[in-house]
């Protein structure tokens, strides 16, 4: 898939060019804080396939789910995507399907730290405890 995004002021965009990892709705406690909502649309690809142009500026963070960069837009502040710090993650970037010029290719899989949810979901997806096993979570959904 190839898609394109920016942020509110078209200081920093991106193209998107592979497929994506994983995409799920996070609602872990970070991603509240960060975006004043109660879930965030998360799309997971390689750094590799992800060309930014403009310098997005990065910011260092370490909550419950581990340490990140956030990587935003010196000019608005826009939040374009998460940088990982985990072991095993550290060549991969979380980025925010609604910044993205379509949204037709968002198909999420889950829901992630669900119990820290503030709002309900009626969707068929898993809701997860924390993350997947393979995320290094517990796995345990609810």
């Amino acid at each position: 898939m190839k898609f394109t995004g920016q942020c509110v002021c078209g200081g920093v965009t991106w193209t998107v060019d592979g497929e994506a990892v994983s995409q799920f709705y996070c609602h872990c406690r970070s991603c509240q804080k960060a975006t004043s909502a109660p879930a965030v649309a998360i799309a997971i690809f390689p750094a590799s396939d992800v060309a930014f142009s403009g310098q997005p500026a990065s910011l260092s963070v370490t909550g419950e789910e581990g340490a990140a960069a956030r990587l935003y837009c010196a000019g608005c502040g826009t939040r374009v995507a998460n940088k990982p710090g985990a072991e095993g993650f550290t060549e991969l970037l979380a980025m925010f399907p609604p910044l993205c010029d379509s949204t037709d290719w968002f198909q999420p899989s889950m829901h992630l730290f669900y119990e820290e949810s503030g709002i309900e979901v009626s969707d068929k997806l898993p809701k997860y405890l924390d993350m997947p096993e393979a995320f290094g979570g517990s796995g345990k959904t609810l």
